[in-house]
Order: C-alpha cells, then structure tokens, then sequence
C-alpha cells in the first residue's frame, strides 16, 4: 500500500458530496470538534476536471488550494452550525 498523496479528490464543488461527508462524518464523529484534514491534497484532480474548474471561475476562486481553503471554510459553517 502506498501513502502519500493521491490524485483522487472529493469533488467538493459537487453538493451530493457535501451531504455525503456531512451524514458520514455526524454519524460516525457525533462531535463538536472534527479534523478533516486537506494536507494531503493533490490538486491535479481538481486542475483536470471541468467541473471544478468552472466552479472555480464562477466563484473567482484563483487557485486549488484557495479552493480547498474555501470548502474548508463552508463546511465548518455548516457542519457545526446544529
């Protein structure tokens, strides 16, 4: 098995994803306080997927890790917001 980074991201532009994470993470870690991580993160998924991209650029979101700061930032909000 080989650790390190992957190139295969949740598409955190994509709200089933959102809701996914969302319903694992309060069923699994009924807390108030979660790591999500995101160091681990490589961004050629998100670079290569046209999706995101566009996400990006509607958002003026200038970079992946902006993005990832961006989700970060939202899913906090909403998951400690019960």
């Amino acid at each position: 098995m080989k650790f390190g980074k992957k190139s295969d991201n949740y598409d955190v532009t994509n709200p089933k994803v959102i809701a996914f994470l969302h319903d694992v993470l309060s069923e699994l870690f009924p807390s108030k306080v979660i790591h999500i991580g995101g160091d681990e993160i490589n961004y050629i998924s998100w670079l290569e997927t046209e999706r995101v991209q566009a996400y990006m650029k509607e958002n003026n979101i200038n970079t992946p890790a902006d993005l990832k700061i961006e989700f970060s930032k939202t899913f906090e909000k909403n998951e400690f917001k019960k």
